[in-house]
C-alpha cells in the first residue's frame, strides 16, 4: 500500500473526506481492476463466464437476488473491497450496488 493509499484510508477511518485528486485517482485504480482485470478468474453464472464490471452490469437482470455474497466475494477480488463492503452490508440491494458503481466507474474505465 502506497503513502497516498494510506493517507486515504486514516482519511477515511477519521471521517474526513478524501481530496478530490486521491479519490479520483483511487477510482482510476478501481476502474482499471474492474473493468481490465489481470490474471483474475471470471465470475461463473449459468455456464456464462462474467470477466468483468461491464460483463456482471450487463448481466444484472438474470440473476434473482440470491447472488449478493458471491458477487462481494468476486468484486472484492478484483479490487473493490468498497463495493464488496456495500453488497456485505446490504446483500439484498447488490444489483443497485452493482449498478451504482459501474455508473461511477464507467467514466474512468475510458481513460485508462
Amino acid at each position: 500500500m502506497g503513502e497516498g493509499d494510506q493517507a486515504a484510508k486514516k482519511a477515511k477511518v477519521r471521517g474526513q473526506a478524501v481530496p478530490s485528486r486521491e479519490r479520483e485517482r483511487l477510482l482510476k485504480r478501481t476502474a482499471k481492476a474492474l473493468f481490465h482485470p489481470r490474471d483474475r478468474n471470471p465470475y461463473m453464472f449459468n455456464g456464462k463466464p462474467l470477466r468483468n464490471l461491464q460483463d456482471l452490469a450487463d448481466y444484472l437482470v438474470a440473476f434473482d437476488g440470491r447472488e449478493g455474497p458471491w458477487v462481494a466475494s468476486w468484486l472484492e477480488y478484483l479490487g473493490d473491497k468498497e463495493a464488496a463492503d456495500r453488497i456485505r452490508r446490504h446483500p439484498k440491494n447488490f444489483k443497485k450496488i452493482v449498478a451504482g458503481r459501474y455508473d461511477e466507474l464507467k467514466k474512468y474505465a475510458g481513460k485508462l
